[in-house]
């Protein structure tokens, strides 16, 4: 198990690291340094998890894993969202919705939103980890990770509809 998770992590670190080669609209180039920041956090994020699974398996303390897997994940969020205020648009990072794909203006809006949401709430999520019991822990990272994901994604379908109308406005 522990040389799968290390292989699992070490394939997704290099993957991160070249998937700036393969951006079909070349700004993944733009976002090198950015994506690396990303993959870096992720594969820390894995290794602690492998390493944290290995000390389970040896002492048998699951009740510690599991409040240490949501206040880590909180923080990785909290990383993600502190890295997401400059990311270009591109197809492997970020909120790859199609209407912000489209437009650089809604990308750049959206990803401001997200990255101000994703690093408060990551920090709400792993001070609840730290507070609440594992059950609770459970629950409230659930809510909190679908209002970090349905927040963006609602306003910036709201930009792409009031921008698109806007738009046609100004052409009648």
């Amino acid at each position: 198990m522990t040389a799968v998770l290390t292989g699992l992590n070490m394939l997704a670190y290099l993957a991160i690291l070249n998937i700036y080669k393969i951006d079909p609209k070349k700004y993944a180039a733009q976002n090198k340094e950015r994506l690396q920041r990303i993959g870096f956090s992720v594969a820390l994020y894995l290794a602690a998890v492998s390493a944290m699974l290995i000390y389970v398996i040896s002492t048998n303390h699951v009740d510690i894993v599991m409040k240490f897997v949501f206040i880590a994940m909180g923080l990785l969020f909290a990383l993600i969202g502190n890295n997401m205020y400059n990311l270009k648009p591109n197809y492997f990072a970020g909120m790859r919705l199609p209407w912000t794909l489209e437009n650089e203006d809604n990308w750049r809006a959206t990803h401001h939103v997200a990255g101000r949401l994703w690093f408060f709430g990551g920090f709400v999520i792993a001070l609840l980890a730290f507070v609440l019991n594992e059950q609770w822990s459970v629950y409230s990272t659930f809510i909190a990770l679908s209002f970090l994901i349905l927040i963006p994604v609602i306003y910036s379908y709201r930009y792409y509809k009031s921008h698109r109308l806007f738009k046609q406005c100004y052409q009648t």
